[in-house]
């Protein structure tokens, strides 16, 4: 497993009754991107994590389609609204992932 980023789409993958995350594709060639085996993460926090890149990508879609309709022309959101709210939490959650 490498410590660099890779890109997605992720998916699961079991074996030897560990659950790993691996980019998409054949899983004897796929590149790892984590391995998740401790008793606390359970496969669908797994495949939470391996949708990821997918949520993300739609998330900053979602963003860039509504925020000009639910925030005006001009892209400030004083939050007042739910809509105005949602459209702040998800760009906090964009900056979060470092987009």
């Amino acid at each position: 497993m490498r410590n660099t980023h890779t890109n997605g789409p992720w998916q699961t993958f079991e074996s030897c009754s560990e659950t790993f995350i691996i980019s998409a594709g054949d899983p004897a060639t796929a590149d790892t991107v984590a391995k998740v085996w401790h008793a606390k993460y359970h496969p669908t926090r797994a495949q939470l994590i391996a949708a990821a890149p997918e949520l993300l990508a739609t998330l900053i879609e979602l963003e860039k389609l509504f925020a000009p309709l639910v925030c005006g022309p001009n892209g400030e959101c004083p939050g007042l609204t739910r809509g105005e709210m949602a459209i702040i939490a998800a760009r906090s959650a964009i900056t979060k992932a470092g987009v």
